[in-house]
Formats: C-alpha cells, structure tokens, sequence
C-alpha cells in the first residue's frame, strides 16, 4: 500500500501536466535557433522530453498511455535519424510519427479535460498543453507537406538546410497561424497546405472558446470541498 502511495505522489508530482508544459514551452523557445547544428541539437533533446513527458502525463489513462508508447519509440528514432543522416525517406518519417504522437497525447488530453468536474490547477495547465499540442502538431504537418512537396509553402530561405530548421521555421508559422497573427512572411502555396491553415485557425478559435467555456462551468475544487469540511465539522 505504501509503495503504490509512493509511486502514486512521485508520478503526480514530477509527471504531471506542469512538467509537459516546461518542456512543451522549451521546445517552442528553442524552436527558433534550429537553424544552426547547436540550436538542432538543442530542439532535439527538448524534442525527447516533450515524447517522454507526453508519455508520463498520461499515467492515469492506460489506453491513451499504451498509444503514446507505442509511437514513443518511432518518433524519438525517426526524429534522431533525421538529424543524424538528413534524408526524406527519414525526414518524412520524422513528421508523420512526430504528428501521431502528438495528436495522441492532445487528444487523450483533451478526453481528461472533458471529463473533469472541477477546476483545478492541474486541469488548466492540460489546457494549455494541448493548445501548445495543436500548434506543433501543425508544425510538423507543415513540414511533411514541404518534405513531400517542395514548395508547398512560399517561405525564406533556411540558412542551414535540414529537417529540425524546416520544423523550427514552421513551429513559428504554425503558431502564428493558430492565433490569427499572420505575419505574411510565409504563406501556403498549395490547396494542401492552404486546407491545412483553414483548420488550424477554426480549431484553434473554436478549441480556446470551448476550453474557457468549460473551466467558467465548473465549480472550483476549494470551493466543493469548503463546505463539506464545515459540516463535518458541526456534525462532531
């Protein structure tokens, strides 16, 4: 009994939603220096403990963790791969097993979200980590895009060519995209591409409208547990 509380608190303590979001914002930070080897050796660490925190935010839903464990070990070889011997075989593999997880842990994210009956701390940092999910989960939608057709997005030129710069530049218009910024300095150049946009601006807006709708709903957990504790107290 002890060991399981034990595990229990070490897994809520160090593998909860806050320690995604760290590595889920690193990334993100990191994202625009991936055009030098430096900056592609440093997204590609951040890169594996997003997979691993992803993994472990998961611990208290085993049909959503046996998927994302599943996809762990594809996505951290594929993506290593791509960096180690840049090729399209790879790099497409990389966005594809990338894409997958990454859709697999904001939807398993976002069933827990929905299920919830009060808000607290924890559930509003899973929020965030799945709007953070959705933009480099375009992000690498994007860059399987360019990979299988070059030219799908009209874009500067990468001053060091490879799949982690791709994915960096794109991380940046992924995110612009998904809170209508739009600064024109990438546009997409096919229907692919400009079909992808579309649904990424409507998901966006409608997931922030839907999110912020469900914590207004929902009771406060100090708020629930008030009252149930005074009156414990008054029957004694």
């Amino acid at each position: 009994m002890r060991h399981r509380q034990a595990v229990h608190f070490f897994r809520r303590r160090w593998f909860s939603f806050a320690s995604l979001l760290a590595t889920l914002l690193g990334l993100i930070l990191a994202a625009g220096f991936a055009g030098s080897r430096p900056g592609a050796l440093l997204v590609s660490l951040l890169f594996s403990l997003v997979l691993l925190a992803g993994v472990f935010s998961l611990y208290r839903q085993r049909g959503w963790r046996v998927v994302a464990l599943a996809l762990f070990g594809p996505a951290l070889a594929a993506w290593w791969g791509a960096l180690v011997r840049p090729g399209e075989g790879l790099e497409v593999l990389a966005s594809l097993c990338a894409a997958l997880f990454l859709g697999a842990v904001a939807a398993a994210l976002l069933v827990f979200i929905l299920r919830q009956g009060e808000a607290t701390r924890d559930l509003v940092y899973g929020g965030i980590c799945v709007y953070l999910l959705l933009g480099l989960l375009w992000a690498q939608l994007y860059a399987l895009a360019e990979t299988l057709a070059p030219g799908s997005l009209r874009m500067p030129p990468l001053d060091h060519p490879g799949h982690s710069a791709l994915v960096g530049q794109l991380t940046y218009f992924s995110f612009i995209t998904l809170t209508t910024l739009g600064y024109g300095d990438i546009t997409p150049a096919s229907p692919a591409v400009r079909s992808l946009v579309v649904v990424e601006t409507l998901v966006g807006q409608m997931f922030i409208a839907v999110f912020i709708a469900r914590l207004v709903g929902m009771p406060l957990a100090t708020g629930v547990r008030r009252p149930s504790t005074s009156r414990r107290e008054e029957t004694q």
